[in-house]
């Protein structure tokens, strides 16, 4: 059980450093406009997904580790809207747990 729980830390400390690394990438990113235009595709390693920009904040959340009640929190939106939105990462993106969207998103293929 102390295994799991130091790879868990391991693997979510990780997921900080990529974050990061990705917010900062995104911040310099070529055309994106802050306009609330079509955002460009989410960098996936399974296909170019187009997430709205609502989306990409939650799914940043959700590689935080953010739980739907604190999404909904740090973005001023019912808890609902908030599931909505995963639901709605997870099926644009094709998967089925909040760990796999965080590791498309990060580009992690292993």
């Amino acid at each position: 059980m102390a295994e799991a729980l130091q790879l868990i830390r391991r693997t979510l400390a990780e997921l900080d450093r990529l974050l990061v690394s990705l917010e900062s990438a995104r911040s310099t990113r070529p055309g994106e406009t802050g306009t609330g235009s079509e955002p460009p595709p989410a960098e996936s390693g399974r296909s170019a997904v187009r997430l709205t920009r609502q989306e990409r904040r939650v799914l940043d959340l959700i590689c935080a580790g953010k739980s739907n009640r604190e999404i909904s929190r740090a973005l001023g939106i019912a808890e609902k809207t908030a599931k909505n939105h995963v639901y709605s990462i997870f099926r644009k993106l094709g998967v089925h747990s909040r760990l796999e969207a965080a590791f498309v998103w990060t580009g992690d293929r292993d």
